[in-house]
């Protein structure tokens, strides 16, 4: 009974989700045909939100709750699709700032 429930929940989650992502046109024109993750969706969300800050990618981290490694791989991704671009923070080059990529 438990796993069904829960099964029903992610279920149900999933369907809100996709349902959501179809509404949002300047999401499906900043990815294109390439469907992005849920994570995906909202680092997008939240640089289209933040579009007149600079967001890095520790700012991520603190939205999303999860690690360095786990952001980073996500962001490597979204690069690697041309959904963002990580630029170089002319104040301390050793942070990237990250945003929106060429396909806006």
């Amino acid at each position: 009974m438990k796993q069904t429930i829960l099964y029903q929940i992610k279920t149900l989650d999933k369907l809100i989700l996709r349902l959501f992502m179809e509404d949002r046109e300047h999401i499906k024109q900043i990815s294109g045909s390439t469907k992005p993750t849920r994570t995906q969706f909202i680092i997008l969300s939240y640089l289209i939100e933040h579009s007149n800050e600079d967001v890095y990618q520790k700012d991520l981290e603190n939205v999303l709750n999860l690690r360095r490694a786990t952001v980073s791989g996500v962001l490597h991704t979204m690069e690697k699709n041309a959904l963002i671009t990580r630029v170089t923070d002319s104040n301390d080059t050793r942070t990237k700032k990250v945003i929106i990529g060429k396909r806006a």
